[in-house]
Order: structure tokens, then C-alpha cells, then sequence
């Protein structure tokens, strides 16, 4: 198990809110930050050229629904696709990616609180698009 710290949710009524530094739930894993409120966050670039976005039809695409993500270390597919919404990832479930995956694209409006790990021998890996991955 991660021991890791956290970043609390702001809201109490929240799902992954915890109330204090060190929560009954774990007490060994503490708060590090906290949501940052009012943010704004402006990119001026041009789109991507078209092979730079991949065909979420596609049978080796995983489009991911937006909100906790799970078990992308379990996928087949070699290209995952954060469409526009929230994305997020537990404490011990960070986005260590499966062998075959060696794309990830970020569509615009997509918004991914967490890392990733490319566990691919693919000589070439990419993550592109226009959104915003958060570390916090």
C-alpha cells in the first residue's frame, strides 16, 4: 500500500473529503495540500496536427469515462483517451499504465488530477493533446 499524502477535497459532503491531517481511515497517510479554489488556467497554442489525434473508434482505443479511474494497468488497447471532463485517480490507484498502452492523448477540456507510468517496450510513446494533467 502507498503511503503517500493526499490533497483534500474542499467540499465535506465530497467523496474523497477527509477531514483531518491524519484521518481515522489511515492514519499513517496525511494531508499535503489542499483543492485550489478559483483557479484559472489559460494555454494559447494551435491545435495538433491530425495524426496527432487518434480515432477514438478505433478497436485498440480505451476512451475513459470521466471521474475515478481504475485498472488502466489491465487494458489491451494501445491508445487511451481523456475526453472533456474531470478525471482523477486514488491514493494507491495511480495511472500506471499496462505494457500495451504507448498513447495518451488529452483531449481539450479534459482535466486529469494525477501522473503516469508507461510500462510499454514500444520504442516510441506519446502523450498529447491540449487539457490539463494536474499532479495534484
Amino acid at each position: 500500500m502507498s503511503q503517500s499524502g493526499l490533497v483534500r477535497n474542499t467540499d465535506p459532503s465530497g467523496e474523497s473529503y477527509w477531514g483531518e491531517p491524519f484521518d481515522s481511515r489511515n492514519p499513517v497517510v496525511g494531508i499535503v495540500g489542499i483543492e485550489p479554489l478559483n483557479s484559472r488556467l489559460i494555454f494559447v497554442s494551435p491545435l495538433p496536427a491530425l495524426d496527432m489525434v487518434p480515432d477514438p473508434t478505433s478497436p485498440t482505443s480505451l476512451v475513459v469515462e470521466p471521474g475515478l479511474v481504475i485498472d488502466l494497468n489491465r487494458t489491451d488497447k494501445n491508445t487511451v483517451i481523456f475526453n472533456p471532463g474531470g478525471y482523477w485517480f486514488s491514493s494507491v490507484a495511480h495511472a500506471a499504465l499496462s505494457s500495451s498502452v504507448n498513447w495518451v492523448c488529452f483531449a481539450p477540456g479534459a482535466y486529469v488530477k494525477g501522473a503516469f507510468s508507461f510500462d510499454t517496450l514500444a520504442p516510441t510513446m506519446k502523450a498529447t493533446g491540449h487539457s490539463v494533467l494536474s499532479g495534484e
